[in-house]
């Protein structure tokens, strides 16, 4: 039986500007996050963003045939809730700017430097 492993955490920033999602991303570079561990809504702005993050979520030698809603629910086992996945398939549909990290144990680096960048995060809403 294939079972597929994921990562234990992601990290998503929204940006206004392309510039800022930019910065923060060869910033990313520059202290050693690798291009496989970061996602940007340009690099698929014609696809489906849960398709476009699914690499991020699943191990690259293992099986991708994940339907969006296994996608969901890899996400909602990180912790991520339905509203704030819904968010920020909003966000990307409308347009701004989509940064995704797998921070491989750096979070709050990661963190640190989207925020630098003006990297916003989905807010609880009571």
């Amino acid at each position: 039986m294939n079972t597929n492993r994921t990562h234990e955490s992601i990290i998503i920033a929204t940006f206004t500007s392309a510039r800022k999602a930019e910065n923060a991303i060869e910033e990313l570079h520059n202290v050693g996050f690798t291009s496989d561990q970061i996602r940007y809504s340009r690099q698929f702005s014609n696809e489906n963003f849960l398709e476009g993050i699914k690499d991020l979520l699943i191990f690259p030698n293992e099986r991708q045939d994940e339907t969006t809603t296994d996608i969901e629910t890899l996400l909602q086992n990180m912790g991520i809730e339905q509203k704030e996945i819904q968010y920020y398939e909003q966000t990307f549909h409308s347009g701004n700017f989509v940064v995704i990290v797998r921070p491989d144990e750096k979070d709050q680096e990661a963190r640190t430097i989207l925020k630098k960048h003006d990297g916003a995060s989905y807010t609880k809403q009571s």
